[in-house]
C-alpha cells in the first residue's frame, strides 16, 4: 500500500506545474474583452498553456483516484472508504478501464459518477469538491474542446462560456486564446489565471477534504 509520501509527491508535482503554467499566462499581454485581438502569438501560447494545464488536471486526478483506491488516507488524515479491497495500482487501473484503452477524466460528471461508484460516503473525497465547482470544470472542458477540436459543436459550447463570463456573447469571433488573456468586468485576474486557480483549489480540496 502506498504511503502519504506518494500523495505528497502527487500534490508537489501538480503545484509546481500549476505555478509554471500560471506564470506563463500572467506574463502574456492583456487582451481586450470587447474588440477583436490580433496578437496571434499570444493567443497560441495561451491556448497551448491551457491545454497543458487541463491535461495536468486530468493526470493528477487520475493519480489521486488510483492512490485512494488502494486504501490510503488524505493529506489531512481522513480515510476514504473504497469498495475495492487489497488491490495494487495495476489492478485498480485494470478494473477502472474495464479493457478500454483509457479513462476519460475530462468530464467532471464522469469523475463524480466514478467516485460514487467506487467510494462510500457519497464519493468522498472527490464528489463534494467537484460538484461545488462543477460549472468551472464544465467551462474549462468546453475551452479545452474548442482549442483541441475547433468544430462547430465545440464552438457552440464555447460561446456559452463567453456568455457565462461576460453576461453576453461577443459580437466577433473571440478565440479561446483571447478570452484567456482578457478580464471580466472588475476582475484583477485574466480568465486564464482564474481557471487555473479555481482548478488548483478543487484539487487541493480533494487531497484535503
Amino acid at each position: 500500500m502506498p504511503g502519504i509520501a506518494e500523495l505528497q509527491t502527487i500534490e508537489a508535482e501538480f503545484l509546481a506545474k500549476h505555478q509554471e503554467y500560471r506564470s506563463i499566462l500572467s506574463a502574456l499581454p492583456l487582451a481586450p474583452a470587447d474588440s477583436l485581438d490580433t496578437d496571434l502569438s499570444a493567443c497560441i501560447v495561451a491556448e497551448g498553456t491551457f491545454i497543458r494545464y487541463f491535461t495536468l488536471w486530468e493526470n493528477s486526478v487520475e493519480k489521486a483516484f488510483i492512490h485512494f483506491c488502494q486504501g490510503t488516507t488524505t493529506l489531512n488524515g481522513k480515510q476514504p472508504v473504497c469498495r475495492l479491497a487489497n488491490c495494487s495500482a495495476d489492478v485498480v487501473r485494470k478494473i477502472l478501464t474495464a479493457e478500454r484503452k483509457f479513462l476519460d477524466w475530462s468530464d467532471q460528471r464522469y469523475i463524480r459518477d466514478r467516485a460514487t461508484l467506487y467510494f462510500d460516503n457519497n464519493g468522498m473525497p472527490f464528489y463534494n469538491p467537484i460538484i461545488g465547482k462543477a460549472h468551472v470544470l464544465a467551462d474549462a472542458q468546453k475551452i479545452r474542446n474548442v482549442i483541441a477540436h475547433d468544430s462547430l459543436e465545440s464552438w457552440n459550447s464555447y460561446r456559452a462560456v463567453q456568455r457565462n463570463n461576460f453576461q453576453t456573447e461577443r459580437t466577433f469571433a473571440m478565440s479561446p486564446g483571447q478570452m484567456l488573456r482578457s478580464r471580466g468586468s472588475g476582475k484583477r485576474k485574466n480568465w486564464g489565471e482564474y481557471y487555473l486557480d479555481e482548478i488548483s483549489q478543487i484539487f487541493a480540496a480533494i487531497l484535503r477534504p
